[in-house]
């Protein structure tokens, strides 16, 4: 039958049902552009959220790395700063050590030391050494009493040494008189082979730890300067001592600079 001919209900009912039927597809298209929108919406948000994440994921993982860097760093720096601090202070002692032998002479008996000119010396031994002016002219009676007490810091010097066994250091009292007792620790067998320079020629009062100990007039680190046995960069740490208000000596700790960078 032709739409013509349909009766008024039928042909409001037709187009009733025309309309609707078109209403709810132009509405479903509708609806589905706008979800296919939301949908690419979402996905760019989605992708713009994980972008900024990352970003913040990032800049949040390298801060957190300096700050630990940081952090890590001032430990090590506060921690080396201990160490220094506790060699000069180790230093310190054995010059205390040395002061209260000279206040109090009564209280040891003298005692002899290797001299590396004739006899061999092992690492950790404690020897003395003479400056050239003392090998010159010789030892006043005085002077070798006094060398003789003085020499019962090797006790002390042997002790410490043992501790820098492994950071192939040097501990040592030298005097403002031209003696020089001292142990190099290293951790080899045999003997240690000493230059022929540091034996005849070598005078402690004219090092500069020993200068810088002198004019500092308490216990310092030095600058680095170059060691007379090894030819190589080294530092010391170093104390002075006295003889009631007299300058009598200075007592160290000295390190080349990568036996240095071993203890810290």
């Amino acid at each position: 039958m032709k739409f013509g001919n349909m009766n008024i209900q039928r042909k409001i009912l037709a187009l009733l049902l025309g309309a609707g039927l078109l209403s709810f597809l132009v509405l479903g298209a509708a609806s589905f552009y706008s979800i296919y929108e939301l949908s690419a919406d979402a996905g760019k948000i989605g992708r713009r959220m994980g972008e900024a994440a990352a970003d913040f994921t990032e800049e949040f993982a390298i801060e957190r790395a300096k700050q630990r860097i940081s952090d890590i760093s001032q430990e090590k720096a506060q921690r080396i700063e201990w160490d220094m601090r506790a060699t000069i202070e180790d230093a310190e002692y054995i010059a205390l050590s040395a002061g209260a032998i000279l206040a109090h002479p009564e209280r040891r008996a003298p005692i002899p030391l290797p001299d590396p000119r004739t006899t061999p010396i092992r690492p950790g031994e404690v020897y003395i050494l003479y400056a050239p002016e003392l090998q010159r002219r010789g030892i006043s009676p005085r002077l070798a009493e006094e060398i003789g007490l003085m020499s019962n810091i090797a006790e002390d010097v042997a002790i410490m040494g043992r501790y820098y066994k492994n950071y192939h250091a040097s501990v040592y009292l030298a005097s403002a008189d031209g003696y020089f007792i001292c142990t190099d620790v290293d951790d080899f067998d045999g003997y240690i082979q000493f230059p022929e320079e540091l034996l005849t020629a070598f005078d402690p009062r004219e090092r500069p730890w020993f200068i810088a100990a002198e004019n500092a007039k308490k216990p310092i680190a030095t600058d680095v300067y170059i060691g007379v046995d090894d030819g190589l960069p080294s530092i010391s740490f170093v104390a002075p001592y006295f003889d009631g208000e007299r300058f009598a000596g200075v007592a160290g700790i000295g390190y080349s600079l990568d036996g240095l960078q071993e203890f810290i």
